[in-house]
């Protein structure tokens, strides 16, 4: 977060300390025995999660080619409506939204059936 971070930007931290980033990202356990492993790269990530991974790459690849205005706008100040003059970025509500419907048909075909 401190390397997206604009207020660290500011002071140009990635030049003063040497930060480290760490390989893998996050985990969420799938069950007792398995976990979801989350790398720096979408490619590594979805390549992990074996028949899931192509949902998890169409799912994320949107917000992937747009981190930018994606950082803008959750790293900025709250009341503010993205893509607009004031909002000075480039930023369109598009992507994200599109992205969390789909993780929404996502999750239900995925949930295990009773």
């Amino acid at each position: 977060m401190a390397l997206a971070s604009p207020f660290f930007r500011a002071f140009e931290l990635e030049k003063r300390i040497e930060l480290r980033v760490p390989e893998i990202s996050y985990a969420h356990a799938v069950d007792a025995d398995t976990a979801g492993i989350a790398y720096r790269g979408l490619p590594r990530t979805a390549e992990g999660l074996g028949p899931d991974g192509e949902r998890y790459r169409r799912l994320f690849k949107p917000l992937v080619e747009r981190v930018n205005g994606i950082t803008d706008l959750t790293m900025h100040q709250l009341l503010r409506i993205p893509g607009t003059a004031s909002d000075h970025s480039s930023t369109r509500p598009g992507p994200w939204n599109r992205a969390g419907l789909g993780g929404t048909r996502a999750s239900k075909v995925t949930s295990p059936q009773p």
